[in-house]
């Protein structure tokens, strides 16, 4: 390699890390990122990028300082949602006596005031707190690592996985020439956001009581945003505008080969256990198993033996033990007569737009005396292709477990 080439290769690694500094949420991952970064480079390339490095240090500082700010202006926030709609009462006042702009600015330390996606005025602001109302169930947005994206990525989430192993290691004879080098394909993906809204309006008088605001508010995220949230993460298709749920990615569970005695919902979810573990090589650790309350109730909680004794006493009693170290997801919102089993440390949860609510008057609000309330968020699930197989799904549990019954599958005893 001639000076130059060694020039452009080491210009275009220093790029590339410069490049992916937006990506950073934190100054711990940020400096840890560089100080790895740095020594490979360093130790690859010498003296040769003493210049570059220089200069990439002051980028990383930067970027550092802008986190620290953003970490330091979110800790100082203390009000409730329901205290900043109280902030703004004169400003509701001034709207429903036609005084005011049309539009509520409500700005919070989380992030700045964003434009909306309607086309009339208004501005839209953002709020933690009404994101982690309690709900009183486990939703699947609740089992999946997360990662909050600023801005600046045009929507998009780009990586690098493995497509192919060529593994050629062998055995050789001493003083023999090494067998065909092993090979490595990659290839890039790209997942795109997807946007979940929903919209409903209320007087103009309304606005003035400020606990009515903030309850259609709730419902609009708990009854309706929620719900259709859990449905796209658990079984959205991933194509038009959908997000691409986790049944999307797992695998069927084979029962071919299978044989268990008197097989119970409990056999299933440790068979799909041994299925995952099997087909990842041991890299999956599957640590969540959902399904619909009314079949856990059905094949674990009231399952008795022929002398009507509890065959999961400690289940009928009320209590929620692990499965094969798996915890349980009673979800409600999951499909009856299925059963999804994973290591769901093995997807991601993208959030572009975490929580997005708008209060403003569009269309023809101000003839009719109302005001309109949209809620929406922007995110997308992504599991790598070689992680699908840390997610199994049931189709149907009952035909699954008939299945693996010992009588069908040998002829029992």
């Amino acid at each position: 390699m001639d000076k130059d080439e060694l020039k452009n290769v080491i210009s275009e690694q220093l790029d590339s890390f410069k490049k992916s500094l937006p990506n950073f949420i934190d100054e711990k991952s940020l400096d840890t990122a560089f100080s790895n970064f740095r020594s490979e480079i360093e130790g690859k390339f010498g003296d040769a990028v003493e210049k570059g490095i220089k200069d990439l240090s002051e980028a990383v500082k930067k970027q550092g300082e802008t986190l620290s700010a953003m970490k330091n202006q979110s800790a100082g926030k203390s009000k409730s949602f329901e205290d900043l709609l109280k902030d703004k009462s004169s400003e509701f006042e001034a709207m429903v006596k036609a005084e005011g702009e049309g539009k509520i600015r409500i700005n919070t330390s989380l992030k700045t005031v964003q434009s909306s996606n309607v086309d009339s005025d208004t501005n839209a602001f953002r709020d933690q707190n009404v994101g982690q109302i309690q709900r009183g169930m486990p939703y699947m947005r609740d089992l999946f690592p997360k990662v909050f994206l600023s801005g600046g990525t045009h929507g998009d989430v780009k990586w690098y996985e493995q497509l192919a192993v060529t593994n050629n290691a062998g055995n050789v004879a001493e003083v023999r020439t090494a067998p065909t080098a092993s090979n490595l394909t990659w290839v890039e993906k790209t997942l795109n956001s997807r946007r979940i809204m929903d919209w409903c309006k209320i007087s103009v008088d309304s606005l003035k009581d400020i606990a009515f605001v903030r309850g259609e508010i709730t419902a609009l995220i708990n009854k309706n945003m929620k719900i259709k949230e859990n449905s796209q993460l658990l079984s959205g298709l991933g194509t038009g505008n959908e997000i691409a749920g986790i049944n999307t990615y797992a695998t069927d569970f084979v029962t071919t080969g299978v044989s268990v005695k008197d097989a119970q919902l409990v056999d299933l979810i440790n068979q799909a256990g041994v299925q995952i573990a099997v087909d990842m090589l041991g890299g999956a650790l599957p640590n969540y198993w959902v399904a619909n309350p009314a079949d856990v109730q059905k094949y674990i909680r009231s399952r008795k033996d022929a002398n009507n004794r509890y065959l999961f006493e400690s289940w009928a009693l009320g209590a929620n033990p692990t499965i094969g170290n798996m915890q349980a997801v009673e979800n409600a919102l999951a499909p009856s007569d299925t059963l999804l089993v994973g290591d769901f440390n093995r997807a991601t949860l993208y959030i572009w737009d975490d929580l997005v609510i708008e209060i403003a008057q569009i269309e023809d609000d101000k003839k009719t005396g109302l005001t309109t309330i949209i809620a929406y968020l922007r995110e997308n699930l992504r599991v790598n292709d070689v992680d699908k197989k840390a997610f199994v799904k049931v189709d149907s549990i009952a035909t699954d477990l008939a299945a693996i019954t010992e009588s069908v599958l040998a002829g029992g005893e």
